[in-house]
């Protein structure tokens, strides 16, 4: 009898931990007009950039997000975001390694890019884990197509939630979004997963300390050389709030000193790039 009690725990815990914690993940419920267990910054009868499609991946809808026109030639992007009215996110008990999604994209400005990020928080809601996922106009596509984001994590933390966060955004602090741009989402998941890689080198970008801090971080990186690099701090939108250019760098090893004194309390993504090629994220923590 004992031996059959063990048995059931142990498949109730494989149960429980391939289960996707992600609420509404299809986008299957909606309450007028807006994803269940989601925030849009949607302003019925104003702007709707999050908007319901009944072309899904799988199910009958998916979820689109819109650059919309508010006054004259004045963007206005799609942020959807995994918690509720009061911020809370979606309740998770593992430290799962990957997200995934499927999307389809049409960006239509050479400066705009669909962004995808996720945060794992512990029980009093600071980051604990995360990661980002960029694409460019250059990826294009109108098949739903899968997209994995490795999520790394700060050593010692107890996961408690999740917020995942899709957006459109630019290079240009908000002038080079263009209106019709979109991205369509389906079947969003929280995963554990082997062999997910980053695009380029995942060594590249170091661990931010202090993590968390009130006024500096730390961020040491190596670089292979001879081309343009960035160095850029995203907000979980999407929002850029800082950034750093080299050009021309030679290979070796190199640390940026931000600070982030002025900074918003919450998480963050440092991401590095080569060009448009992401080399490696990573997430830290901001306190007041």
């Amino acid at each position: 009898m004992k031996k059959s009690l063990l048995l059931i725990g142990i498949l109730m815990n494989v149960i429980a931990v391939g289960q996707n914690p992600v609420l509404n993940a299809s986008f299957e419920s909606w309450t007028l007009g807006e994803p269940d267990d989601w925030t849009t910054n949607n302003a019925p009868g104003f702007r709707v950039p999050i908007q319901q499609n009944n072309t899904g991946h799988t199910g009958n809808y998916a979820l689109s997000g819109f650059v919309t026109q508010i006054g004259i030639n004045t963007a206005y992007p799609p942020i959807l975001s995994s918690t509720d009215m009061s911020g809370n996110p979606h309740p998770v008990s593992f430290a799962y390694t990957n997200m995934s999604f499927y999307y389809k994209l049409n960006l239509t400005g050479t400066g705009e890019f669909f962004n995808a990020g996720v945060v794992i928080s512990d029980p009093a809601q600071q980051g604990i884990g995360g990661g980002v996922y960029q694409l460019y106009n250059a990826a294009n596509t109108n098949t739903f197509t899968l997209a994995n984001v490795p999520i790394s994590y700060i050593p010692g933390g107890i996961p408690a939630g999740a917020t995942i966060t899709f957006a459109i955004s630019d290079t240009l602090s908000g002038l080079g979004l263009q209106i019709g741009s979109y991205f369509r989402l389906d079947d969003v998941s929280l995963n554990f997963a082997s062999g997910i890689d980053e695009a380029g080198n995942t060594d590249a970008l170091l661990s931010p300390y202090p993590n968390p801090s009130h006024s500096i971080i730390n961020l040491p990186f190596n670089l292979e050389g001879g081309n343009d690099y960035s160095l850029i701090i995203y907000d979980l939108s999407g929002k850029e709030v800082d950034r750093v250019n080299y050009s021309s760098m030679p290979k070796g090893a190199y640390k940026e000193v931000i600070d982030v004194s002025d900074f918003e309390a919450g998480a963050f993504f440092a991401v590095l790039k080569e060009g448009n090629i992401l080399l490696g994220t990573k997430l830290f923590n901001v306190l007041k």
